[in-house]
């Protein structure tokens, strides 16, 4: 059987994404059958990529990658300003047809029995396919999207959940969303929880923990929160919380990993107002090493996002051995389980509270470490692999004898 699984995207700019897909080509490298993983790449773009890649698994170039515009200076004022103006020009023209893309032909080309689509943009084709519709966030915050990135969105996921032979999901909380919102049926969805991506990194030594300490000039004790600065991670919600804990005496550091993208400018003004520029840092994009370090060297790990179809900063904070405190809502009570603090992200008092307690009590810390310790031996990049293999042998199964004729580009 050959697998082709679509890993274009460009380093960084997908968040917890990349992470899975370094994860699963990590462990389905270590796999020995005769099955082989074709992992689509952007032509020139998969350094962030290949040292997960071996074995069974090797990586095809499948067309340029994307022209990048710049998200730093003016560029962050004018970028959101001309999506707007573009959206607004094309639903005042009528009736839309959102483009859905189809195959370039490099599936076809090498014989695919089965294309895996881990992102929530995918593209049509013959060959029998597995899609992850990662949340229906527009469903429940369609405030954050404006009325035509609604719509796109909603028409490209329920396209694709519908071409797919397999819709694949990390919980049953999104398994349910699905269900209620698409009307999939159940039995479509495979729900396969996801492993710490973190797991497939080296471990940092000490030297290269004091190194990434001292590139970042990191406080002795921070929080650490890894997440593009999308407005439903809720970083304002955050710096609201470190403000009142600020005035009440206790001064936290929280230290910020992730890509700055359009939305940053609001978080940055919400910096300055409060004055917590000696507080809390916004690093933008890591390495992966770097990431791994930063979870070493935290104190804890504080998750405060409106909305997560899984959660992947809870297990690899679990992995790494560090107290979490996190939203309670849609998944994360399914990932996280009895290991972390949960609270109401909407409330920036009690994301405040749960950051003292952290903060100031050592047993209790000592006490969710433990539990995160035997929480994620649940989540192994080993089982997930071998779930995802049974699905694409299951779906080539039942397409045993149909051939697939390349699609037009």
């Amino acid at each position: 059987m050959k697998v082709g699984i679509d890993a274009t995207m460009l380093d960084g700019h997908v968040g917890g994404v990349q992470q899975v897909v370094m994860g699963l080509a990590s462990a389905l490298s270590r796999l020995s059958d005769a099955d082989e993983y074709l992992f689509l790449t952007y032509e020139g773009g998969d350094e962030w990529l290949r040292p997960y890649v071996s074995g069974p698994c090797r990586i095809v170039p499948s067309g340029p990658a994307p022209r990048q515009i710049p998200n730093h200076g003016v560029m962050r004022f004018v970028r959101p300003a001309a999506r707007r103006v573009r959206d607004a020009l094309a639903l005042a023209r009528g009736p839309v047809a959102v483009p859905i893309a189809r195959s370039n032909g490099t599936i076809e080309r090498e014989g695919v029995d089965v294309v895996h689509f881990p992102k929530q943009v995918a593209f049509l084709t013959s060959v029998p396919s597995i899609y992850h519709p990662w949340d229906l966030q527009h469903v429940h915050l369609p405030h954050l999207f404006p009325r035509y990135q609604r719509m796109v969105r909603d028409t490209m996921y329920r396209r694709f959940c519908e071409e797919a032979d397999r819709v694949c999901v990390a919980s049953e909380w999104t398994k349910h969303d699905l269900v209620t919102h698409f009307h999939l049926a159940p039995e479509k969805i495979a729900v396969v929880p996801m492993a710490a991506a973190t797991e497939a990194y080296v471990a940092p030594t000490p030297a290269v923990l004091r190194e990434v300490k001292a590139h970042f000039q990191l406080p002795e004790k921070f929080f650490f929160y890894p997440a593009q600065t999308f407005r439903h991670k809720n970083h304002l919600g955050l710096l609201d919380a470190v403000a009142m804990l600020r005035d009440d005496d206790l001064r936290v550091h929280v230290v910020c990993s992730g890509t700055k993208n359009e939305f940053y400018p609001e978080i940055e003004k919400r910096l300055h107002v409060l004055g917590l520029q000696d507080q809390v840092s916004f690093l933008g994009f890591v390495t992966s090493s770097q990431l791994r370090a930063l979870y070493e060297l935290a104190h804890g790990v504080i998750f405060p996002t409106l909305f997560e179809g899984w959660g992947l900063p809870v297990i690899e904070a679990f992995g790494a051995g560090r107290p979490v405190a996190c939203s309670r809502v849609t998944s994360l009570p399914d990932s996280a389980g009895d290991a972390a603090l949960l609270f109401d992200p909407h409330d920036p008092r009690q994301i405040a509270e749960a950051m003292r307690r952290l903060w100031k009590d050592e047993q209790f810390c000592r006490e969710l470490v433990q539990r995160g310790h035997e929480r994620v031996k649940l989540f192994t990049w080993e089982k997930t692999a071998v779930m995802f293999r049974d699905l694409y042998r299951d779906v080539a199964r039942r397409h045993a004898g149909m051939g697939h004729e390349a699609a037009p580009a």
